[in-house]
């Protein structure tokens, strides 16, 4: 690896190595030979799922708090109605923002994290045929 070789290399050989999450990317690493991680080549070159900025997690906090006062506003005119609601209908009600649906696995997510609530919330129990 020439120049791009990390300090790691004798870890390597050990397996006690943990890979770099940059050397594979299109910029690479910029610690270069001073990266404390390992450069070399292992069995699975998926990288680590890396953390969203600040920026995304508050603007994906704030969508996620928006989505329950709409998930809340849903279960009250049911309510209010006289109606009983179902958990799929309504997370088939939501508008969700481009924030959520970015991703798959976000939507997914967002989707475990208002189920969650509605259970806790709403004491909202989830039947067999639901899951």
């Amino acid at each position: 690896w020439g120049e791009l070789a990390s300090a790691a290399p004798p870890r390597h050989a050990l397996g006690q190595c943990r890979p770099c999450a940059y050397v594979r990317s299109e910029t690479g690493c910029k610690s270069g030979s001073r990266c404390t991680f390992c450069h070399e080549p292992h069995l699975t070159q998926r990288r680590p799922r890396m953390r969203p900025c600040l920026g995304k997690r508050v603007r994906l906090q704030k969508a996620l708090e928006k989505l329950e006062g709409e998930v809340d506003d849903y279960i009250n005119i049911k309510n209010h109605a006289g109606q009983t609601f179902h958990l799929m209908d309504c997370l088939m009600s939501l508008t969700l923002p481009e924030t959520v649906r970015s991703s798959e696995s976000t939507t997914k997510r967002t989707f475990a994290k208002l189920t969650t609530y509605i259970v806790q919330k709403h004491r909202y129990s989830i039947g067999v045929a639901e899951l």
